[in-house]
Formats: C-alpha cells, structure tokens, sequence
C-alpha cells in the first residue's frame, strides 16, 4: 500500500452566481491527498494520513478520498 501523509483541504474559489454576484464554490483539495487521489486512480492501493475535521467540511474530504478508492 503506499501512503500519502499531510494536508488536506477546502479550497474556496471564486466563481459568479446566477444572479451576477461574488460567490464562492467549496472545492476539495491540498497537495497530499490529491497525490493519493492520483495514485489510488492509477490503480495502486492507496491510503491517506492526515487530521480531517468532524463537520461538513471535513465530511466532503472524506467522501473525496472514499469515491476515489482511498482508504483513510
């Protein structure tokens, strides 16, 4: 199994709402569990380490990971 071990995050990017004002859409990200993501695609068994949040923020990252076939 190889191991990715750091961050893993919420990026907030800017994009505009239907209406035409600022907003800003949640995107999972953070360098090391998109290496696992990356790797676990490629189809190596693939486990992420690292401090993940009990809210929705931290839910969305998890189900990322879970999705793509990372095991926390």
């Amino acid at each position: 199994m190889l191991l990715s071990c750091g961050d893993a995050l919420i990026d907030f990017v800017p994009v505009k709402s239907a209406g035409g004002r600022d907003a800003y859409v949640p995107a999972v990200g953070g360098s090391c569990l998109n290496i696992a993501v990356a790797m676990s695609r490629l189809g190596a068994l693939t486990g992420f380490v690292g401090g993940i949040a009990n809210d929705m923020f931290g839910a969305m990252i998890a189900d990322h990971l879970a999705a793509s076939g990372v095991s926390l």
